[in-house]
Order: structure tokens, then C-alpha cells, then sequence
């Protein structure tokens, strides 16, 4: 449960919003109807309004440039962009997100012609579910 799974309320609050830094680098607001899919993501009960947005570290930020650094040296295609490249050509984008008949969530990324490169990741991302998720994410591109 995500109870179990966060150290705090507060800490569960700041993972939400932290998945949104990955993707916005500049400090300009982030509003919470923006933010449903991080919801999901981490678990956050969708009929329950986030706390205050948190003040991130430059540690933090750091961090998650990081994490996107991580995934281009995995990544053979990847290698040379750079982790503001990546995110916003292949993470930052318009979808659909929508509950199925079967209660498992849908989401529908918009396509790119850049999109053929993604076969070339060495991980499965067709479908999300992480421990603290109550359904799955099946996700098309």
C-alpha cells in the first residue's frame, strides 16, 4: 500500500511533484490536474488534493537530471543526448489517459516521428505497475 511504501505523507506529497521536475526544468508552477498521471504513479489516491507544491534542493535537482543521464547510458540510441533532450522529446508529451472496462488504466502517448528509435530500449514499456500502484498502466505509443 502506499502507506506502507512512503516515510511520510509529506514524502509521498514531494514524490508527485519530483516526477514532474524529471520533466520541467524551470521552477514555473505545476498545477494539479497536470499532475494526475504522477498520481497514479506513485500511488496517491486520485480523489485526494495534493498538499502544497515542495521547494526542491539543487541536490534534487541534480538528482534527477541524474536519473535521466542514467537511462541515455543504458541506451544505445541515447547516448549523446542530453537528459533535457530526452525528456523533452520523448517524456513531455500530449496523451489520453483512461480507465478500462477490466478497471486497468489506458494511456495513450501522442506519436512522433522520432518514435521508431524506442524500439531500440532495452526495457519493456508497454506496461507499468509498480508495487505501490492499486492497477496497471498499459501504455501505447
Amino acid at each position: 500500500t502506499p502507506e506502507a511504501t512512503w516515510a511520510s505523507l509529506e514524502a509521498h506529497n514531494r514524490a508527485v511533484y519530483l516526477l514532474q521536475a524529471i520533466l520541467q526544468w524551470d521552477d514555473a508552477p505545476m498545477q494539479e490536474p497536470d499532475l494526475l498521471l504522477n498520481k497514479i504513479l506513485t500511488g496517491w489516491p486520485l480523489e485526494e488534493p495534493l498538499h502544497a507544491p515542495p521547494t526542491f534542493t539543487e541536490e534534487e535537482r541534480e538528482e534527477t537530471r541524474g536519473l535521466l543521464q542514467a537511462v541515455l547510458n543504458v541506451w544505445d540510441k541515447g547516448k549523446g543526448t542530453s537528459p533535457e533532450g530526452f525528456a523533452g522529446t520523448f517524456l513531455l508529451r500530449e496523451g489520453r489517459l483512461e480507465m478500462t472496462k477490466n478497471e486497468e488504466w489506458e494511456l495513450t502517448v501522442e506519436s512522433r516521428t522520432l518514435d521508431l528509435i524506442l524500439n531500440s530500449i532495452p526495457w519493456p514499456r508497454s506496461l507499468v505497475k509498480l508495487s505501490w500502484m492499486d492497477t496497471v498502466i498499459h501504455v501505447q505509443w
